[in-house]
């Protein structure tokens, strides 16, 4: 059944889209989590601009859901499981299901195998359900390509392009990219995780391959910077290679700089070939009613740690 009352465990950009497109569609937030203390203590409604809603930002998870008891946690506060691992532990343990923005967690199997194993025993030992979604990884890379093979009888390899104009996107996504560093700064932030880029290449390729019934083999990622005349990185270029067992070639590349052309497109070679673009996805509100509809589908899965393979054919779903 949808879900009627939620806590939003993260109140940056995304978590705060996510609530209103949550509110809009007359879901109550019960209450706001975050650490940041510039944020902590502070409206909700105010800070999302609507003005006074009677409910602050706290720092206290544990207290928060003991005392609404919430249908859902939406999580949205970092990219990496073994580094929110213990904020979904909690949710699970005090019996709240959860849909986490954590791009690794769309497939955690992959980079964290001993986490996930965990993870999933105390998802099933609290019977709830936990689940990792959005734009990319979780749709684009993998999800739409894996749909589009149905009208296919054979497939010989996947291609995947996203190509997004940075400007056009919030500041924070542009921080995490790397735009204004030099060359060498860029390479030394991506290497000691200052930045980011894109997160997410091997387990959109993993879940691809698992929802394709794919065994693979080997994964090949790379991200560098899209250089500007000025010798200053308006950017970033990243590309995934992988190969199968049954020797499915799959390649994913993400583009991201300053005034690039926005579109999105996969590229299926086999019987029959397919090609499909678009002009582009808007990432942001694409993201978080990700995150809703996925919500509103858990439960129909049993409990435990679930990739979006396990919940029914992801759609609009209130």
């Amino acid at each position: 059944m949808p879900f009627k009352s939620f806590i939003m465990y993260g109140f940056g950009e995304i978590g705060r889209l996510i609530t209103q497109l949550a509110t809009e569609r007359r879901l109550e937030c019960v209450g706001v989590v975050d650490v940041n203390p510039d944020l902590v203590g502070r409206d909700v409604g105010e800070l999302m601009g609507i003005g006074k809603a009677g409910i602050t930002v706290t720092s206290d998870a544990e207290k928060l859901i003991e005392e609404t008891k919430p249908d859902m946690v939406l999580h949205a506060t970092g990219s990496y499981l073994d580094r929110v691992y213990p904020q979904i532990s909690l949710c699970a343990k005090k019996g709240i299901d959860l849909v986490s923005t954590c791009e690794t967690l769309v497939y955690p199997y992959y980079r964290y195998p001993t986490l996930a194993n965990q993870l999933d025993n105390e998802a099933k030992q609290h019977n709830v359900r936990i689940i990792g979604a959005g734009i990319n990884p979780g749709f684009l890379f993998d999800y739409l390509p894996a749909i589009i093979t149905a009208s296919c009888y054979d497939v010989e390899s996947i291609s995947v392009t996203r190509s997004l104009d940075a400007s056009k996107r919030r500041q924070s996504f542009q921080k995490k990219i790397g735009i204004g560093m030099d060359a060498t700064t860029w390479k030394n932030s991506l290497e000691s995780g200052k930045i980011t880029g894109h997160v997410g290449y091997a387990e959109s390729v993993a879940l691809l391959s698992k929802m394709l019934n794919l065994t693979l083999q080997d994964v090949y990622e790379k991200q560098e910077p899209v250089m500007s005349n000025d010798g200053r990185a308006k950017g970033l270029q990243g590309t995934a290679e992988a190969t199968t067992r049954e020797g499915v070639k799959i390649n994913l590349r993400f583009i991201a700089a300053l005034g690039t052309e926005e579109y999105d497109e996969i590229r299926i070679e086999g019987k029959p070939s397919i090609t499909w673009r678009s002009t582009g996805t808007q990432g942001d509100i694409a993201t978080a009613s990700i995150i809703l509809n996925a919500a509103n589908l858990l439960s129909y899965t049993e409990p435990g740690l679930k990739t979006l393979t396990d919940i029914p054919v992801l759609r609009l779903s209130r």
